[in-house]
């Protein structure tokens, strides 16, 4: 509390020109009480996808876009039902097709939080999809991100109710990175979609997850 006012989390902008920060401006939309978190921008630039306990809500922290027009961001959008649970939606991220990937407790996983993908379809977002146990554990997974230059991801791993964990980075491997014929080969994302496709798995799904 400062002078008896709760800080929560806001999301700001600010303008970057030769590498040189500029000024730094609170969104408009998010001078309401809620929080607002963990912002994911498309590489167009068009929309913004984060995380937020904003009305109306699913629960917990659901996951909101917003468009961006001439005129500034757009009111915020809750993604719906099909995205978001009862429990916490958090750390979105987009990848240069626009999939989005998240982690969540609300939907069908190994542990806790498990990061999930929704893939792109042209106009919005196919249902959750488990990232497969290759990356999912009974523990918590969160934080997942591709690095820009599309071969290295990131992913954070801690125990249920702990506050630290440790950072997973994935790679390609030198078999792929050689196949120079074929440049999907080496985007990560494609092979992550074909894990996901083929079902990679170590077991069953056990459980819904429940919220820290």
């Amino acid at each position: 509390d400062h002078h008896g006012r709760r800080n929560v989390e806001k999301i700001y902008e600010m303008e970057i020109v030769d590498g040189q920060a500029s000024g730094h401006e609170q969104l408009s939309f998010t001078t309401d009480p809620s929080r607002y978190l963990h912002p994911a921008i498309s590489m167009d630039e068009s929309f913004m996808i984060f995380s937020s306990d904003r009305t109306p809500s699913s629960g917990g922290l659901d996951l909101f876009i917003s468009r961006k027009s001439s005129s500034g961001w757009s009111t915020p959008q809750n993604m719906g039902h099909l995205l978001n649970s009862s429990s916490h939606e958090w750390y979105p991220f987009l990848d240069h097709h626009n999939n989005l990937y998240f982690s969540s407790a609300g939907h069908m996983g190994y542990g806790a939080y498990d990061i999930f993908v929704c893939y792109y379809n042209g106009s919005g977002w196919d249902s959750p999809r488990n990232l497969t146990s290759f990356f999912n554990s009974e523990l918590d997974e969160l934080g997942f991100s591709i690095h820009p230059n599309r071969q290295i991801a990131l992913l954070s791993q801690m125990k249920e109710g702990e506050s630290t964990g440790q950072v997973y980075t994935i790679s390609l491997n030198e078999q792929a990175l050689l196949q120079a014929d074929n440049p999907e080969i080496k985007d990560i994302a494609i092979l992550l979609s074909d894990l996901v496709e083929t079902g990679y798995t170590e077991g069953d799904l056990p459980s819904s997850g429940t919220m820290l």
